[in-house]
């Protein structure tokens, strides 16, 4: 997992990736069970769907093949910036200011499922922006500048990159599994049965546009070249999860599970 073009292995996964994937999130998209009257809802999947599909992705893979020509929209290859990064680091924010929401007025195990979810967001959040560094310019403390890959301050730099592309690729697959388990796996057992009953995992059997978002980000995961792409379309699934939530709660509305 080198994340070029040339490697087979990277190439043939995310080939494969796409095709099992793709179908599947064309079949939760006909079956039309949105069933959502929040507008804004319905918007951030539909447009996150087409923006990433129709001009993000084929433009990471002209920015791939003439590096950097598209600094605005990905930003360099070593550092950050550019409008998909900044829309990453805001999905992130606000699925964690959600995440919160919902830990403080749930109790048990969703409560710290989603104090879990909170944290998680927010590390994620931080580590986008190098936990501000790169929106306040302040110079790396000395263990990072010598020992950080790109001497910023954060973890995931840390790891070279066929280590994070491979972990990347394993991730996206894993996302994948659970998803279509969640959304496909009706009888899979007690545990499942179980899973498929808290309100974020409801939304994967009942969302039109949010499956296909996960979906995206799995497939777009398996290759270095879309990273930037896999991590804006994870963000706007994980918000659009968190969202649909709170204003299903807000509402008392009950869900019920799409057949699967």
């Amino acid at each position: 997992m080198d994340g070029s073009l040339e490697n087979p292995l990277a190439a043939a996964v995310l080939v494969a990736a796409f095709l099992v994937l793709a179908p599947l999130s064309l079949t939760v998209l006909r079956e039309g069970r949105s069933g959502d009257p929040f507008t804004w809802l319905e918007v951030l999947g539909r447009y996150g769907l087409i923006v990433t599909w129709a001009f993000v992705a084929p433009l990471a893979v002209a920015n791939h093949l003439r590096p950097e020509t598209l600094l605005w929209l990905f930003g360099p290859e070593v550092g950050d910036g550019g409008l998909a990064e900044y829309a990453t680091v805001a999905a992130w924010a606000c699925a964690a200011i959600l995440a919160a929401r919902l830990a403080l007025v749930t109790q048990g195990w969703e409560r710290a499922l989603y104090a879990l979810a909170a944290a998680g967001a927010f590390v994620l959040f931080g580590e986008e922006i190098s936990w501000g560094q790169w929106l306040f310019n302040w110079g790396s403390p000395a263990f990072f500048a010598e020992n950080n890959l790109q001497s910023e301050t954060n973890a995931h730099n840390f790891f070279p990159p066929e280590v994070f592309d491979a972990a990347y690729a394993i991730a996206g697959l894993i996302i994948a599994g659970l998803v279509g388990m969640l959304r496909f796996g009706r009888g899979l057992g007690p545990i499942v049965t179980a899973l498929r009953q808290w309100p974020p995992a409801r939304w994967i059997g009942h969302s039109r546009h949010g499956v296909p978002l996960a979906f995206s980000a799995a497939v777009l995961m398996q290759h270095h070249m879309f990273q930037e792409v896999a991590e804006m379309a994870l963000s706007l699934a994980v918000l659009y999860a968190l969202w649909w939530t709170v204003s299903r709660a807000a509402l008392g509305r009950p869900v019920e599970f799409a057949p699967a």
